[in-house]
C-alpha cells in the first residue's frame, strides 16, 4: 500500500500511527509495534490533529485515551489498512480452484 495524500496531509503513515495509539494506549506502546519512534509517532499524530483541526486524543500521565473522533478515525481506518488476503491455490483433494481465501 502506498502513502496517500487527501488533501490534507492525512497519509497511511498517520492513519497507521493512530489506529496504533489506540491499539496501545500510549505513544510508546503504538512506536514500539510499529518498530518505529516514540517521536515519530507523536509527530505524525500531531500533524494529523492540525490538518484535521481536531483533538484526536487526551494526553493523560499514564497514557492517552481517544477522543469521540479519533476512537471513530481508527475505528474506521483499521479494517482499510489491514492487510489483505492474498490469492491462493486451495485443494479439496481432487480440485484445485484458485481464490481469495483468509
Amino acid at each position: 500500500m502506498t502513502e496517500t495524500d487527501v488533501s490534507l496531509g492525512v497519509t497511511d503513515r498517520s492513519l497507521r500511527a493512530v489506529v496504533a495509539v489506540v491499539e496501545a494506549g500510549s505513544f510508546t506502546g503504538a512506536a514500539l509495534t510499529l518498530g518505529i519512534g516514540q517521536s515519530a509517532v507523536s509527530h505524525a499524530v500531531a500533524r494529523l490533529e492540525q490538518a484535521l483541526g481536531v483533538a484526536l486524543f487526551i494526553r493523560k500521565r499514564d497514557g492517552v485515551e481517544p477522543t469521540t473522533v479519533g476512537a471513530a478515525l481508527a475505528a474506521r481506518a483499521a479494517p482499510a489498512l489491514a492487510p489483505r488476503a492474498k490469492p491462493q491455490l486451495r485443494s479439496n483433494g481432487t480440485t484445485i480452484t484458485e481464490g481469495w481465501h483468509a
